[in-house]
């Protein structure tokens, strides 16, 4: 392997490739090295982001908006079963035989997305339709998203 370093003003270039395969087409590729600060490496920068030498990184998100709330309510819920009832309510309708209590255990995300699981059924068939349609809710975003058990009557 061939490596070559080069120093101009401040700034320095190198480059490496290897001399065992033909030199490729293009250049090899060029990394700059500022040498301000000859303390300034890597580790350094990770240790201590905000030194001058390192170079600058995309900064966290900020904290959630004030009007973004902080866990599920009742209210949150409410509205984002109510946009999958109709899908629910046809389960019912497909097995009119079946009656009682579906109880799915929902978890939501942050970002509002669910993941149900089934509790208590009468019929596996039915409890599966019901996490099939409350797969496809959506729910208001919070900071913490959270966990709710929902009985669905039939």
């Amino acid at each position: 392997m061939i490596c070559v370093a080069v120093l101009v003003g401040l700034v320095g270039l190198a480059g490496c490739w290897s001399s065992t395969q033909p030199e490729p087409a293009s250049k090899p590729a060029i990394t700059e090295v500022r040498t301000e600060d000859p303390s300034c490496d890597e580790v350094g920068c990770v240790i201590d982001p905000a030194r001058a030498c390192c170079p600058k990184r995309a900064r966290p998100k900020s904290p959630a908006p004030a009007d973004v709330p902080v866990a599920l309510d009742r209210s949150i819920i409410a509205a984002g079963i109510s946009a999958v009832r109709g899908g629910i309510v046809a389960c019912g309708s497909a097995q009119p035989s079946i009656k009682g209590t579906v109880k799915i255990r929902v978890m939501v995300t942050p970002a509002g997305m669910p993941t149900p699981t089934v509790v208590q059924t009468p019929d596996p068939v039915l409890g599966d339709c019901v996490v099939k349609a409350i797969e496809r809710a959506r729910f208001a975003e919070t900071q913490q998203g959270g966990t709710f058990t929902y009985p669905f009557v039939f």
